[in-house]
């Protein structure tokens, strides 16, 4: 996103360094257990669409 000037360079090292603030305060439990579950829902979408064969197989 940098190289295709979507992003300047000083906010990506703002959102960086905001990263590692957040890190390191209470509310990094949290953010991590709302990660957690978006790659738990995302996983088991994944899963039901491949145990499915997709939606067009096209066969």
């Amino acid at each position: 996103m940098i190289r295709a000037g979507q992003v300047k360079w000083w906010p990506a090292v703002v959102a960086i360094l905001f990263g590692f603030t957040l890190s390191s305060t209470g509310a990094s439990d949290s953010i991590e257990d709302f990660l957690n579950s978006l790659t738990d829902a995302a996983d088991e979408i994944d899963s039901e669409i491949n145990e499915d064969g997709g939606a067009s197989g096209g066969e």
